[in-house]
């Protein structure tokens, strides 16, 4: 855990991560676009890192949330 995916439609690009565990995760992936251009829709804030060319979650437990990134 945690699950992280993205989608993209019609212009809309969204990521969306899930923690179904009792306790804190993190992810670590490449992603080329920034923490700020990315748009809070539902569920529980995560925090965004950038570490070199990667984007790091730390995604609290038990939760989920639904980010559009804003162009």
């Amino acid at each position: 855990y945690p699950f992280v995916y993205a989608r993209a439609s019609g212009g809309n690009e969204l990521l969306v991560v899930f923690n179904p565990a009792a306790r804190p995760s993190v992810a670590q992936f490449p992603l080329a676009v920034t923490d700020s251009d990315w748009q809070l829709l539902a569920g529980t804030a995560v925090r965004f890192t950038r570490q070199e060319s990667e984007l790091r979650l730390e995604v609290p437990a038990q939760s989920y949330a639904i980010y559009r990134l804003r162009k």
